[in-house]
């Protein structure tokens, strides 16, 4: 559980399917704060004031979908990176509810 959890700085939720079948509109996401991606890697990025999650590469985003245009950077659109899309995250990694009692106290000592 605590390995790719303790690789995330935040949880963001999806809205939207631009990144189907692998992540999914209302998906909970890992994310690693970072302004540098490598070509190919998942990132979150704001554009125009709204989040998007797309793969980057040093010429646009690409979503998964066909249907989707990519973005086409730098000279479209100001960007900027939020951070590395980790993994979704899965009710497994979560604690269940023996462990959540246990962090409870100790959030409390």
């Amino acid at each position: 559980k605590g390995a790719i959890l303790d690789q995330a700085d935040a949880v963001f939720t999806i809205a939207g399917n631009g990144m189907s079948p692998l992540i999914k509109d209302g998906d909970d996401v890992l994310v690693k704060f970072t302004d540098k991606l490598e070509p190919g890697a998942i990132g979150l990025f704001r554009i125009g004031g709204y989040p998007y999650i797309r793969q980057y590469y040093p010429t646009g985003l690409r979503s998964f979908r066909p249907d989707q245009e990519s973005v086409h950077l730098p000279d479209d659109v100001e960007y900027e990176i939020i951070g590395e899309f980790i993994s979704v995250l899965m009710p497994e990694m979560c604690p269940n509810a023996r462990e959540q009692v246990i962090l409870e106290r100790i959030d409390k000592e």
